[in-house]
């Protein structure tokens, strides 16, 4: 399985956080492909200054096209803790992880324990991939959701998919 874990910011947001991803990542998984992606290049190259909102997505979309199998997201001011190679381990599309429950959050009745938040976020499907963006990009409805791509996700992690 050809695999990369990846993150996406804007200047600020690397130089403020890219540091301490990049060292704690590095500190567990020192020869696992890791890409980081400046988010300026994308706003430019897609002429979409609201690029960020679905930038899983568009990504992780590219990804599957380069004939990456799985693909890890992860934003980009987090700090890895541990191993996450038993991530990868099983049979599934999408992986995700529990929102906080002390940040109530949202979308039509799927709320905690089963809100997912994307900050983490594994696809091993290029048509989950596909779908999800799709939906963020061409449903009429996305702009109407208040945390976008990851409101679609959860539909799509939900029972109602």
């Amino acid at each position: 399985m050809k695999r990369i874990y990846w993150t996406v910011g804007d200047k600020a947001n690397r130089d403020r956080f890219l540091p301490g991803l990049e060292k704690s990542f590095r500190r567990f998984h020192p020869d696992d492909e890791f890409r980081v992606y400046n988010g300026e290049e994308y706003v430019e190259r897609l002429s979409d200054p609201n690029f960020y909102p679905k930038s899983k997505m568009i990504i992780v979309k590219e990804l599957f096209d380069e004939g990456y199998d799985e693909v890890c997201s992860l934003d980009i001011d987090q700090i890895i803790l541990g191993d996450l190679s038993e991530m990868w381990d099983g049979d599934y599309d999408v992986g995700v992880v529990q929102n906080d429950p002390n940040y109530p959050i949202s979308v039509w009745d799927i709320t905690h324990p089963v809100y997912y938040n994307n900050g983490l976020v594994i696809v091993k499907s290029k048509e989950f991939a596909e779908h999800w963006n799709r939906l963020c990009n061409t449903h009429p409805l996305y702009e109407h959701y208040r945390y976008g791509e990851q409101d679609i996700l959860n539909i799509l992690c939900s029972t109602y998919h």
